[in-house]
C-alpha cells in the first residue's frame, strides 16, 4: 500500500492512503485509522436512493423552461419543518416531493409539475370489533384520493410504531374506506408470523390521485386485535 511522507514539521509522520489520516490539533498532530460503517440499507431503503439517484440524473437532463415550471410551483408545495416554521420547497424540491410520491405507485417520473390540488388527511375509525378483522371507516373521504396504508407489528401495550411510518402494505380507496374495509388481510400478508393479542400501528397517507400531491401530517393509530 502506498504512504505519504509529511512535511519537515513532522518529518517521522506517515500515513498509509486510504487507511489513517492526519489530525492537526492545537496539541500537535496525531494518526487516526479511517472506517467505514455499514451502509448497505434495507431494501426499502435500498430502493428509495436508487430512486433518488436516478430521480437526480433526470433532474439534470430538465431544459431551463421546465425548471422554471417547478420554481413556479414551489408556493403549493410549502411545509413545515421540525422547528414548526412554514418553508419553502425549492424547484428541485418540488420535483422530487411529486416523483417520489409517485414511485410509491410504482407511476413514471413526470418531468413538468401537475396541476396542483390539496391533499386532505382524513380521520378513520374502528368500524367493529371482531376477532381476526381490523375494519376502519372514515365519513370525510375525497373521491380524488387514494390512500397508502403503511403498518408495522407491534407486540405489547403502550407501544408507538418503531418505523417510522411502518411497511407499505397496500392501497385503499375512497370507497372502500366509505363502506369499511377490513385492513387486517393486508398486514397479515406483510406480516404473517402475527399471532394472538397484538398491537397494531397504521398510517393512512392521503394522495391526490391526479398530481401526487400528499398530506404533510398522516395520523398514526393504534389498534388492539386478536390474530388467528
Amino acid at each position: 500500500m502506498a504512504r505519504i511522507k509529511q512535511n519537515a514539521a513532522i518529518p517521522n509522520l506517515s500515513s498509509k492512503i486510504g487507511g489513517q489520516s492526519i489530525a492537526n490539533t492545537q496539541r500537535g498532530s496525531y494518526v487516526r485509522n479511517i472506517t467505514q460503517t455499514n451502509t448497505a440499507g434495507t431494501p426499502l431503503q435500498k430502493k428509495q436512493r436508487f430512486s433518488t439517484a436516478y430521480l437526480s440524473q433526470l433532474w439534470s437532463t430538465l431544459s431551463p423552461a421546465q425548471i422554471k415550471k417547478w420554481k413556479d410551483t414551489k408556493d403549493d408545495y410549502k411545509y413545515i419543518n421540525r422547528k414548526g416554521i412554514k418553508v419553502d420547497r425549492l424547484r428541485f424540491g418540488v420535483y422530487l416531493f411529486i416523483n417520489q410520491n409517485r414511485n410509491v405507485f410504482d407511476e413514471s417520473p413526470v418531468l413538468v409539475p401537475p396541476v396542483y390540488t390539496q391533499a386532505f388527511t382524513i380521520k378513520v375509525g374502528r368500524k367493529s370489533v371482531v376477532i381476526d378483522e381490523l375494519e376502519i371507516e372514515s365519513l370525510a373521504t375525497y373521491s380524488n384520493q387514494i390512500y397508502a396504508l403503511f403498518s408495522d407489528a407491534i407486540i405489547g401495550k403502550g407501544a408507538t410504531m418503531r418505523k417510522g411510518r411502518g411497511v407499505l402494505t397496500g392501497f385503499i380507496t375512497s370507497n372502500q374506506l366509505k363502506d369499511g374495509f377490513d385492513i387486517l388481510p393486508m398486514i397479515k400478508t406483510v406480516y404473517p408470523t402475527i399471532k394472538g393479542d397484538v398491537n397494531l400501528g397504521i398510517f393512512l397517507q392521503s394522495y391526490v390521485a391526479n398530481n401526487f400531491n400528499s398530506d404533510q401530517f398522516p395520523i398514526m393509530y393504534n389498534y388492539k386485535v386478536t390474530v388467528l
